[in-house]
């Protein structure tokens, strides 16, 4: 039997109300390799951008079985004011902060990540720094967690318009080692 778990995101992540979803969700996903947690997890690393190369800023958290969903959102939402004043960067930012459609977690661990269209909002991520910026932020931020192995970004349900936003071909993003 194929298990597999999807999760929505939007602006009810932020109330709350999508943690408590989720925890009463996750559990019923079963054993499936790909289950992300058995503990709630309060604490993450969003990965901005630092010096030139992504560096993470740790958070604490709502305890939460849907610590991706969570860490991706916040991503999107970019560095605060005081991660700012450190000189932490981001192309992510208010404007960007509901950009995430989904997330579809595979139980041969790859994760599948869907987004609204920002294209518009994240110009610069068609240049080749601000591609390199903009999946060095997101692998990072996601590879955090052992249980992905390997990603597949989609904007609209697209792998392809994703990465035409960037100037490449659609492509399975692996684990750094991971074959």
């Amino acid at each position: 039997m194929r298990r597999h778990l999807v999760t929505r995101a939007g602006p009810a992540w932020r109330n709350g109300a999508m943690a408590l979803v989720l925890a009463g969700l996750l559990p019923a996903c079963g054993e499936s390799p790909a289950e992300p947690v058995r503990q709630p997890v309060d604490r993450v690393d969003i990965y901005f951008t630092r010096n030139g190369r992504p560096e993470p800023v740790s958070r604490s958290i709502a305890p939460t079985f849907s610590p991706l969903l969570v860490s991706l959102n916040l991503l999107l939402s970019g560095p605060t004011q005081q991660e700012r004043d450190a000189g932490y960067t981001s192309l992510f930012g208010d404007r960007t902060a509901t950009a995430l459609s989904g997330i579809t977690m595979r139980p041969d661990s790859l994760a599948i990540i869907e987004f609204f269209d920002f294209t518009h909002i994240v110009a610069e991520g068609s240049t080749a720094q601000g591609s390199a910026q903009l999946l060095g932020e997101l692998n990072n931020t996601v590879f955090q967690f052992t249980f992905v192995k390997s990603i597949v970004y989609r904007i609209n349900g697209s792998c392809s318009r994703f990465w035409n936003w960037l100037n490449r071909a659609c492509e399975t993003v692996r684990r750094p080692g991971a074959r």
